[in-house]
């Protein structure tokens, strides 16, 4: 008995004059070295037949030879006269070249955009080329295909194409998912939380235009729906019900946490954090970033309120783990409302503000100015113990009271400094603040720079004076010449002397005075 080999590439019809002739890549894991695939992805391309032949989209390139072998068992593929682009990204449009060669008479129909882009990617011929635009009309011999162009779905170039005399929608990568279980909608019971995870890695960011393409497609009252990835709908109301709640970004009572530890605090922040939400009957979302998937992630904020971010302090920063989901937050753009940061450290912030930077601006509010724990909550080294986490008001508050007294006290030194200089003095006032106990970074090392400057300006306000070496020099002025020194106000140390004569010294304590404000009020 022989076996054609090639029977496994046989082409599935999806309605009268439509076949599914695309490729099912059940060992890819990753798409756009990003977005996890755990149940790999399909490449759909169709094969529409009136008395001329027309091939939506192509599939990625590597399986030119399935996608040729599929059409060659319904028609001969020299025979197709038309090739539709509804989107230039290689998965669809990669097969293009190939196509063209096997289809010597066929014209590529694409958008003004896609032609541009099919020239520039697939080299495809200008004379090869044929732009449509928003609901122009293919005529296939007794079928009419529709175009409807779909910007920002997820391209610019992208359009849907519609079959009227069979109601078969094509809209590529819109209202698709990553899976290669089914053809059907119906065959793959877990199709809808697939299509959940697609919509939040590849859709999320373009919702307004997402309303607006899901508007198209209503209005054409698809029966089936023969999206580019993943099963077909021959249920169509079920994907564009969902994509209605979806694209107008309504959200749900439920908040995800996200987060990174590295000795345990953080993890005794969130694990606090999200017994007490459960508590108040809010849905809560965890995923704990060094095993956390990625497409978990974005289908659960597809429809949360809030999002918090858990990070230790990381070398004066976010952990880098945290740095990248928070910059993918801001990259796929969720419709929550709100936003809050736990963070743990030890000797010196920054993870909070760093988070702020990153996510401000986006349309979240950032609430409660981020929860802070300074070192461990109790029974974190062991990983047990329920202590109440700080929020580090306190650690706020005094930093901004030393903010405001260290500045309360370089005005009353300035202005001591002009009235000694109205009176003949020159009176130095040099006044800055611990910087590990307030900042870090570039103005924390600045500060601590200042120290040994002010001991410095002291010691040379004390050296004697020309007027001490001039014969007949009073006692006042020697007195004058020699008074100084140094008062430590709990962590503020103020240095102080005064030089007649030492004029020169007077542009540079204005000067250090001015870089000391600037590190208080940063």
């Amino acid at each position: 008995m022989t076996v054609d080999i090639m029977s496994r590439y046989d082409a599935e019809p999806i309605s009268d004059s439509v076949h599914w002739v695309g490729v099912r890549d059940w060992d890819r894991r990753l798409f756009d070295a990003l977005i996890p695939m755990p149940e790999g992805t399909t490449y759909n391309s169709y094969l529409v037949r009136g008395r001329r032949a027309a091939l939506i989209d192509t599939v990625n390139p590597g399986f030119e030879k399935e996608l040729l072998a599929k059409i060659s068992g319904v028609m001969d593929p020299a025979d197709i006269e038309h090739i539709v682009m509804n989107h230039a990204e290689p998965d669809h449009a990669g097969s293009l070249p190939f196509m063209l060669s096997k289809c010597p008479r066929a014209t590529v129909l694409a958008t003004e955009r896609g032609a541009r882009l099919a020239s520039m990617y697939f080299d495809v011929p200008e004379d090869r080329l044929q732009i449509v635009k928003d609901g122009d009309a293919l005529d296939l011999g007794g079928l009419t295909l529709r175009f409807a162009e779909a910007p920002w779905l997820h391209w610019p170039e992208t359009m849907f194409t519609f079959l009227e005399e069979e109601r078969v929608l094509f809209p590529c990568d819109f209202l698709g998912a990553h899976t290669a279980r089914g053809l059907w909608d119906d065959q793959n019971e877990e199709l809808y939380f697939h299509a959940k995870r697609y919509f939040g890695q590849i859709m999320m960011p373009f919702r307004k235009q997402g309303q607006r393409g899901l508007e198209k497609a209503r209005k054409f009252d698809p029966l089936i729906i023969a999206p580019s990835h993943g099963p077909v709908h021959r249920h169509p109301g079920r994907i564009m019900d969902l994509y209605e709640e979806w694209t107008a970004g309504r959200t749900r009572s439920k908040v995800v946490i996200v987060y990174v530890s590295m000795w345990s605090s953080t993890s005794q922040l969130v694990r606090t954090m999200s017994e007490r939400l459960v508590a108040e009957g809010v849905e809560v979302a965890v995923h704990e970033l060094t095993g956390a998937d990625l497409g978990d992630l974005a289908k659960d904020l597809v429809d949360a309120r809030a999002i918090v971010l858990g990070s230790p302090t990381f070398l004066g920063g976010l952990h880098p783990m945290a740095a990248y989901a928070a910059s993918l937050v801001k990259a796929l753009r969720p419709p929550a409302k709100y936003a809050a940061v736990l963070s743990s450290y030890a000797w010196g912030g920054g993870a909070v503000k760093q988070a702020g930077e990153i996510l401000g601006p986006t349309s979240m509010e950032i609430v409660g100015g981020g929860g802070r724990q300074r070192s461990a909550p109790r029974g974190a080294a062991s990983g047990g113990g329920r202590a109440g986490p700080r929020t580090g008001d306190q650690g706020e508050g005094l930093k901004k009271g030393m903010a405001a007294a260290g500045a309360a006290l370089l005005a009353l030194s300035l202005s001591l400094l002009l009235l000694a200089g109205m009176r003949g003095e020159v009176t130095l006032f040099l006044l800055f603040v611990i910087p590990v106990l307030t900042i870090t970074g570039p103005l924390g090392a600045a500060g601590a720079l200042l120290l040994p400057a002010a001991v410095l300006l002291l010691f040379l306000s004390l050296l004697p004076s020309r007027s001490e070496d001039m014969e007949g020099a009073d006692s006042e002025d020697e007195a004058r010449a020699r008074w100084g020194g140094v008062i430590m106000m709990g962590p503020v140390p103020i240095a102080f002397g005064s030089a007649k004569g030492q004029w020169w010294l007077l542009p540079l304590a204005v000067l250090m005075g001015m870089l000391l404000l600037l590190i208080l009020l940063r």
